[in-house]
Formats: structure tokens, C-alpha cells, sequence
């Protein structure tokens, strides 16, 4: 039979499939990939190359607590005691002192739970003099994770190690300094593990730290105030008696986290305040000055997760749903318009979501109407579907995103006022997912709201960067789940995150944080944190007319936006990367820029680029010849974004089989 030449082309759209295999994905979705790793489908067509990331402050958030010196020391000397530690130190760690440039090194550690406190020994002895309630600064390490981040206004909240720090963007500073009230001691000559005070306003909790005419103890249980006044139990007996009236300086909270510290903020006062739980603790609320403890009922006492609606704060903790009375947020009387509402599941989140406050469970969904107790009032949305995983529900495009038994679903609202749908958005990678979800303790979802995407990331402390994977999904319609395509980011590790809209680049700001101690920016800048960025995108095996027909290859084009250098490699991949034939070499493609020039063509020993408006075509000489064939892309170095648009393949038709 003659030869015949014919051009195939596609326009990569469709995203990461893995639920079809063979001729069906090639001749259904001609534009999806098998393979999709920190490429974006991009809502301006094509897939995108993946933003960075970069820190978002220069320095790490502390270690171990805010340690103090628990007595005045005398150069030279090579162990003492140190209160304020909320997690035991490790041998081998290292610290520095006020005074002194010199690097000390952990020996040797005995720690005392209950006085949050330990006796380090070190290396080399200490050089300068320092006296009690001298701070300790710890080196940073990789492990103690970053449990909980926050914007508030200009400032960034972070909880690590059990510790509240705060930056405004000169450094991280301690503020776990709980407001109690005006305290002193009531009674003199007190002694013993116990001390009598008075002037409380709030609560004292298991962990705070107080200061008594110089000397440190640690509060154990939770403490009852009557009127102001109250018996503190502490760590250990008083060493010296105090005056009646002697002042109580409450120092630090601990901020002990079952496994994440959630927030939100809201103003009931004229005031952006932002309130925190961990799961372990009473709730915290933190207003620009000061930290407070919020007393609450036991049925949501050491609560998981806060929302506010209606003007009302609401506290969940296992099955129980708790609210403040109308613009408080520490008024839990029923006679105020508080209450308690007991559920059939255990709560997973809260979400705010079109004038209803949705209780995702393990494997039911309720939502709460009304405006106050008096017509709240709660309804089932859902008796089979729930939320599986924490931290993973986010808004997007105007649906609700959230990790199921079944894969990624929606919720959205229908045109009957009231009614809600759910569809499935991961039905495209599912098996992927599914064994993704299973492997991943710990989830996080985050929103970059201008591009449409829902980035799923799960936690892998023992894996390296590079390893670790998340899912990235692309709204191309509003409540239609089938609209949702995906792609995977590998690199990026995070434990926790939150997005909030900056109000002088008027664009959000995502930000997250793992173990190494630092916030980082995502979705910005060329590198991952100096680590270049790794991109593969892997066509379908495509058959083009015919799958019983032989095609013999001879020229590759693919078209890309550039916003700057781009450096890659191609390969033709032929009959399903079957071993027993010869397989084409990979291709290094010469550098591509964003300039202008004029067209050429590529042959092997000649390269020449040209452009043609926005987009560069990469025109490539290829040889060999197969029954179907697949293109494999891999971008690995620093440099700006880049969209790959379409790839088309001129070959001609040989003989049937």
C-alpha cells in the first residue's frame, strides 16, 4: 500500500486519569495524562508548571517551649535546671544563652513532666555568668512540627512544641502569657505543694506556669475559682513562704495539642480577635495584646474544632456541639441564649456555608438553621456520607469540598432553597487516590481560590520532601464534580496551613508549615525553597487512526506559553513501554525563552526557536515507528512558570499487521 503522511494532534486538557487504561483513555480523553506531577490544569487552558514556594519570615518558629533559667548560675558549670519546657528536650540538641556566642550541646537530660522542667547537663561548660528566668534559645532541629498557623492582621500565630509564638515580621516572640487577672497570694506563711490566691478572673490550667517572689512552679489540674479566689496545686513544694498579697505572675500556658491546633478570627467587640483550639486544652483566644483562656462546658472542654455563626461561637468535641450566647464568646449560660447539643456521630469539622453551619461526622452530615437558641435548629443532610479525614474541607468555586469514604466530594446547593447535592470529583484518579488516603495519617487541604484549585497534602514525617505527594484538583464548573480535574504536586511536605486574603496585594496568601520549624508562602515564586521544581507530564498511548497499523514518526511539536527560560526533555515511549522492542532515546531540548525571533526548526546537530504571538512551538526531528506511541515530558530546573498547550506528532502510515 502507498504511504500516507497524516498529523495528529491533541490539546492537553482532561488532567491526571488513571481510571482508564489503554485505547480508552487515548481515544476519550486524548488530552488527559497517565502521568501528572506539578503540572496545574489550568482554568486558561492547558496544563501550567506548578508555582514555588519560599519562607515566608527568615527564622524558625522556637523549640522546646519558652525554657527559663530556674536559678542564678556561676560560670563555669555544665548542667542546671531549667523550668517552662513543654516538650523534653533531646540529646544532641543544641542552645544558646544571653551573653555569650558559645553553642552548647546536650549530654544529658532528666526531665519532670509534672514541673515542665528538666536538669540539662551540656558541652563545653558554660562561660558567663546567668541568672534565673534568663532564657534558653534553642537550635533549630527537624521533627517538632509546626501544629497550628494563623493570620491576625499583621501577624503570624504559630503553636510548636506545645508553645504560642507570635511574628509581626521581626522574629518569633513568646505569648503564651495567660491574662488570670491581678493575683496574689492569700495568706502568709503558706508552704507545702499547694498555694492559696486571690484576684482570678479566669481559670487557672494544668501546665501554667507561675512566679512567686522569684521562684517557678507549675500548675497541676485544672483549678475552680470561687468569687477570685482559688487553691493552685503545684509541681513542687514552695521554697520560700510568701507574703499575704505577694504578687502571682502567670508566665506561660500550655498549649498541649492532641494533634492540631485549629483557629478561626471574628470581631464581637470592634476588635479582630482570633480563637484557638488544640484538642487537649481549653479554647484561647488571642486579640492583638493578650491571651486569654476561655472556661467552657465539660461536654467541649479540650474542644477540636470553632466556628463562629450567627454571632455565636461554636465549641465540638467528639459528639457534642456547644454554643456561646449571641456576641460572646466565653458565655456559656443557657439563660443567655447558650446551649448544648448533643449528636449521633463523632464531628469531624464545622463549616459555614451558604446561612447554615454544616457538622461534617465520620458518617453523617447535619446542618444548623436559625439565628439564635431560640430557633436553631438542626437537620440531617447526609446518613451515609461523611468526612473521613480532618482538615480537609475547604470552599471552591462555590461548593464544599471534602475527603470521603468513596474519594474527594462536593456539597453544593441546588436551585430549591435549602436542598443540597453531593457528586464525586475524584472518580478520574481513584484508584490513585484511594490508596493515597490510606496511606496519609494526617490531611490538610488548602484553597488557591484565583486558579479554582483544592489541593489536598497528606503529612509523611519520615519521608524526604522530594517523596512526599499531595493531589491537586481544578474546578472548571460550579456544581459539577465531573468538571474537577487533577494533577499530583510532589515535593511539597505540610502538616498545617491556612489561606488568608492580604489586603495591600489584594490576592490570597497560602501558607503552611511541617516539621522543620519554618512558615513558608506557597503557590509563589520559581523554586521550592531553592530545590528546583520537577514537572512530568505523560501522554496516552495514542493509536492514532489505527491500533493495527504500523506509524513511522518523524517529527514532535509542542506549544508552550513561557513567562521566562524554559529547559526540558522529551521521549517518544512506543507500544506501552514494551521492553522486548528498541525504545527512542530521550531528547534534551534547547533552552526556549519568552523573547521574540522568528520560526525555524530543529533537526538533530541544528536548533533554531522562533515565536508566533504569545505562544513558542519546539519543532523536533524524531525517528522509529510503532503501533501506538506516548510522549514523555520532564522539566526539572529553576525558573518561571510555563503552560504546555498542545502536542502534535507527523508521521506517516506503513504496513497492517
Amino acid at each position: 500500500m502507498p504511504t500516507r503522511w497524516a498529523t495528529f494532534m491533541t490539546s492537553h486538557k482532561g488532567g491526571l486519569v488513571t481510571n482508564l487504561g489503554g485505547f480508552n483513555q487515548a481515544t476519550e480523553l486524548p488530552g488527559s495524562a497517565r502521568v501528572l506531577e506539578n503540572f496545574e490544569p489550568s482554568i486558561e487552558g492547558g496544563y501550567k508548571r506548578l508555582e514555588g514556594y519560599t519562607k515566608f519570615h527568615d527564622d524558625f518558629v522556637p523549640l522546646n517551649g519558652i525554657a527559663k533559667l530556674a536559678q542564678d548560675y556561676t560560670s563555669p558549670t555544665n548542667s542546671f535546671e531549667v523550668v517552662g519546657l513543654y516538650e523534653e528536650p533531646e540529646i544532641g540538641q543544641s542552645f544558646t544563652l544571653p551573653g555569650s556566642a558559645t553553642v552548647y550541646t546536650i549530654t544529658g537530660v532528666t526531665y519532670t513532666a509534672i514541673k515542665r522542667g528538666a536538669v540539662l547537663s551540656f558541652s563545653p561548660a558554660m562561660d558567663v555568668d546567668n541568672s534565673r528566668g534568663d532564657l534558653l534559645t534553642f537550635n533549630n532541629s527537624h521533627g517538632p512540627l509546626v501544629k497550628g498557623i494563623f493570620r491576625l492582621g499583621l501577624e503570624t500565630i504559630a503553636v510548636r512544641n506545645n508553645a504560642i509564638y507570635v511574628n509581626s515580621g521581626s522574629g518569633w516572640t513568646p505569648l503564651n502569657n495567660p491574662v488570670r487577672g491581678t493575683v496574689t497570694v492569700d495568706g502568709a506563711g503558706q508552704t507545702g505543694s499547694s498555694l492559696n490566691v486571690t484576684g482570678l478572673t479566669s481559670e487557672p490550667r494544668d501546665g501554667d506556669m507561675i512566679q512567686v517572689d522569684g521562684n517557678y512552679y507549675t500548675v497541676v489540674g485544672n483549678t475552680s475559682v470561687t468569687s477570685g479566689d482559688a487553691t493552685l496545686s503545684l509541681s513542687n513544694s514552695i521554697a520560700v513562704a510568701p507574703a499575704n498579697g505577694a504578687s502571682v505572675s502567670f508566665l506561660h500556658a500550655d498549649v498541649s495539642t492532641a494533634q492540631k491546633v485549629r483557629f478561626i478570627s471574628y470581631n464581637m467587640s470592634g476588635t479582630e480577635t482570633a480563637m484557638m483550639v488544640t484538642g487537649m486544652t481549653s479554647p484561647l483566644t488571642y486579640d492583638g495584646t493578650s491571651l486569654r483562656t476561655i472556661s467552657v462546658p465539660s461536654d467541649v472542654d479540650n474542644a477540636d474544632f470553632v466556628a463562629e455563626f450567627k454571632n455565636s461561637i461554636f465549641l465540638a468535641k467528639d459528639n457534642k456541639l456547644a454554643f456561646t450566647a449571641p456576641l460572646t464568646d466565653d458565655d456559656f449560660d443557657p439563660a443567655n441564649g447558650a446551649g448544648v447539643i448533643t449528636l449521633t456521630d463523632e464531628v469531624t469539622g464545622l463549616f459555614v456555608f451558604r446561612e447554615n453551619l454544616f457538622i461534617f461526622c465520620r458518617e453523617k452530615i447535619f446542618r444548623l438553621t436559625g439565628s439564635s437558641a431560640a430557633d436553631f435548629e438542626i437537620s440531617n443532610v447526609s446518613q451515609r456520607i461523611g468526612c473521613i479525614k480532618e482538615d480537609t474541607i475547604s470552599e471552591v468555586g462555590g461548593d464544599v469540598a471534602f475527603l470521603s469514604v468513596d474519594g474527594v466530594r462536593t456539597l453544593s446547593s441546588t436551585d430549591r432553597i435549602g436542598d443540597f447535592q453531593f457528586g464525586v470529583t475524584s472518580k478520574k484518579i481513584q484508584n490513585y487516590a484511594e490508596d493515597f488516603y490510606q496511606t496519609s495519617d494526617q490531611m490538610q487541604s488548602v484553597i488557591i481560590r484565583g486558579k479554582n484549585q483544592y489541593r489536598l497534602f497528606g503529612f509523611n514525617p519520615v519521608r524526604t520532601d522530594d517523596a512526599v505527594k499531595a493531589l491537586l484538583g481544578v474546578q472548571f464548573a460550579s456544581q459539577n464534580p465531573d468538571s474537577y480535574e487533577w494533577s499530583v504536586i510532589r515535593g511539597i511536605n505540610v502538616y498545617s496551613a491556612h489561606t488568608y486574603y492580604d489586603t495591600v496585594i489584594l490576592s490570597d496568601v497560602a501558607l503552611f508549615a511541617n516539621g522543620d520549624g519554618y512558615v513558608y508562602r506557597m503557590d509563589f515564586g520559581n523554586t521550592f525553597d531553592g530545590r528546583s521544581i520537577r514537572a512530568l507530564l505523560y501522554t496516552p498511548f495514542y493509536p492514532m487512526e489505527d491500533p493495527e497499523v504500523r506509524k513511522g514518526y518523524y517529527k514532535l511539536k509542542t506549544y508552550f506559553e513561557p513567562e521566562g527560560i524554559i529547559r526540558g526533555k522529551a521521549k517518544l515511549k512506543f507500544d506501552y513501554g514494551d521492553t522486548s522492542i528498541a525504545q527512542p532515546d530521550e531528547i534534551t531540548l534547547p533552552e526556549l525563552s519568552s523573547g521574540g525571533g522568528i520560526w525555524g526548526f530543529f533537526v538533530w546537530g541544528e536548533r533554531t526557536w522562533g515565536s508566533g504571538g504569545t505562544s513558542k512551538v519546539s519543532d523536533i526531528n524524531v525517528v522509529g515507528s510503532s503501533f501506538n506511541v506516548s510522549v514523555e515530558y520532564e522539566f526539572d530546573y529553576i525558573g518561571p512558570s510555563f503552560s504546555l498547550d498542545n502536542t502534535s506528532i507527523e508521521y506517516n502510515i506503513n504496513d497492517r499487521r
